[in-house]
């Protein structure tokens, strides 16, 4: 398999120290000290960790506590530990497609939610967003056939930031059920749903065929841990990921799968402060939106930690963007890192410094 370069990364690596960061897709970035300051009597503890191979399949500790956050149908068989979320969808893709296989990718991306497919062979068909950044229910049903192998969804959506409502969600579930193929979800962003109404299952609870994917890094703000998830009732599936991913990494960090496991006992202090966070930040972004919009067409995001916005007058970002970093450290993330969007950017607004860097952008567009 040969695989291009990886966008998004190529971008952002030997950036990401911008002193003004809007790139970023974390969520209120923790720290070792703030896990331990959850439990302070697990501080011994994690210094006398041996380190050590973990199971193959994770910490049966942490897979436990896992469990406790998805409700019908999934066990402690049901998860499998990966090293990131990439190496969990990596291995799934291979696993399950091969070359000519036809699936079905909820569009724009992060790009392994395609580019895989793409490379093993497959036919990919992208399910587009709208110009007002909404997903057409009639146009999937007309995309997926009886020779469609998996859909792929993300929700709440890396980059926009929409989030399908229950109607629409149970409504691709039937579609993925009526033809009787697997459906991935990418559920990093999940619990980071701005009001908590708008949560919606994990796909791996409602439907027996479908793989949700989860991770220490978004929704809890713990990127260096470098742990994520598989679920799935299809236990027979997540043996042959696990068979894969032992030409990988084997078994993932000790330390991380110990905090984490710490972090997800805690989860609802967690994810109450970092949804208050954003709900926060998105009261400036609401403020900015409404004195640029001559300038930007910008849709606000529902769920998650970033949103995609339209500049009406550069068709250029990536070029804007590299000019914003190299002149005043102000990073954008370019849309041209998630499919055909030249005149795109993500913006991220899941961290502390979210509004001194959104006011810093906003004098450099208005000069420039």
């Amino acid at each position: 398999m040969k695989l291009p370069p990886f966008a998004l990364d190529r971008f952002l690596d030997g950036r990401e120290d911008a002193t003004y960061n809007l790139a970023g897709s974390v969520c209120n970035q923790r720290t070792v000290a703030d896990i331990l300051a959850l439990e302070p009597d697990q501080h011994d503890a994690l210094l006398a960790l041996a380190l050590d191979y973990q199971p193959y399949s994770g910490r049966v500790s942490l897979r436990e506590e896992i469990v406790k956050t998805y409700a019908n149908h999934i066990g402690f068989e049901n998860v499998l530990i990966t090293v990131g979320a990439q190496e969990g969808m990596f291995a799934l893709f291979n696993v399950l497609l091969e070359q000519g296989d036809h699936i079905v990718v909820q569009t724009p991306c992060y790009q392994l939610l395609n580019q895989i497919a793409v490379s093993i062979g497959c036919h990919v068909d992208e399910w587009a967003m709208n110009d007002d950044v909404t997903w057409d229910l009639n146009r999937l049903e007309q995309l997926v056939t009886s020779k469609t192998r998996l859909i792929v969804i993300n929700s709440p959506h890396n980059p926009t930031g929409a989030h399908f409502s229950h109607d629409e969600f149970n409504a691709i579930v039937d579609i993925a059920r009526q033809h009787d193929c697997f459906l991935l979800s990418d559920e990093v962003y999940r619990g980071l749903e701005h009001a908590v109404a708008d949560l919606l299952p994990s796909a791996a609870e409602v439907y027996e065929r479908a793989i949700s994917v989860s991770d220490m890094s978004k929704t809890y703000g713990m990127a260096g841990t470098r742990v994520a998830w598989l679920v799935s009732q299809d236990t027979a599936l997540l043996h042959h990921v696990l068979k894969f991913k032992d030409y990988m990494t084997i078994t993932g960090s000790a330390v991380g799968q110990f905090l984490s496991e710490i972090a997800i006992r805690n989860r609802d202090t967690l994810i109450t402060e970092n949804r208050n966070l954003l709900n926060t930040n998105i009261e400036h972004f609401k403020a900015f939106a409404v004195r640029q919009q001559v300038r930007v067409f910008i849709n606000m995001p529902n769920a998650s930690t970033t949103t995609l916005i339209r500049f009406t007058e550069i068709t250029d970002v990536e070029a804007f963007a590299l000019k914003a970093f190299e002149t005043h450290s102000i990073l954008i993330s370019p849309g041209n890192k998630f499919g055909a969007y030249p005149q795109w950017a993500r913006v991220g607004f899941g961290g502390q410094t979210f509004k001194p860097s959104l006011d810093k952008f906003e004098r450099y567009l208005e000069h420039n």
